[in-house]
């Protein structure tokens, strides 16, 4: 088997490029949905893409090879003086009706920037990252570190004891 078979029993072909591999953008937002809501407003930066990484696979080899992009990595110009990459969604998706031009942007900007072609993208925000812990019936961890977070949350955590944590 091979990395598709954990997804689908009926496997259809993925797109691929001219050298056979099949390229997807995946990128994150915070905002709890596209429009970048949080919690009780609207943050500023919901829409920026802090976290990105180019993923390519080879669907005959099962072949997986991923590259995490630093947000801070300079783009074309942007909207904004600071040309960042993680900028390049959010100027082409601004009032956060338009997910598809925001992301076919990003796709087109880190495909000039490693002279990849991506077929697909996938964008999580902080709303879908809660629904797949949930759907997974939560994920149980264990930290390295102990966490004191006295400031924000006031959350307390030791290391070397489980957790189980839900999307919430």
């Amino acid at each position: 088997g091979n990395i598709f078979d954990l997804f689908t029993e009926n496997y259809v072909e993925l797109k691929t490029d001219e050298n056979g591999r099949t390229n997807i953008l995946a990128f994150g937002t915070s905002g709890y949905n596209m429009a970048g809501d949080e919690g009780n407003g609207t943050h500023d930066g919901a829409q920026l893409t802090d976290s990105i990484m180019a993923i390519s696979l080879d669907q005959k080899t099962g072949d997986v090879a991923m590259l995490s992009l630093p947000r801070d990595l300079k783009a074309s110009p942007t909207c904004t003086a600071t040309g960042k990459i993680n900028e390049v969604y959010w100027c082409n998706n601004m009032e956060g009706d338009n997910e598809q031009a925001g992301a076919e942007a990003l796709m087109t900007e880190v495909g000039n920037i490693f002279d990849i072609d991506f077929q697909y993208y996938a964008h999580l925000n902080w709303g879908s990252l809660e629904s797949i812990i949930d759907t997974l019936g939560g994920i149980d961890i264990i930290l390295d570190e102990d966490i004191y977070d006295y400031y924000y949350t006031g959350a307390i955590y030791e290391a070397g004891v489980e957790y189980s944590i839900n999307g919430i």
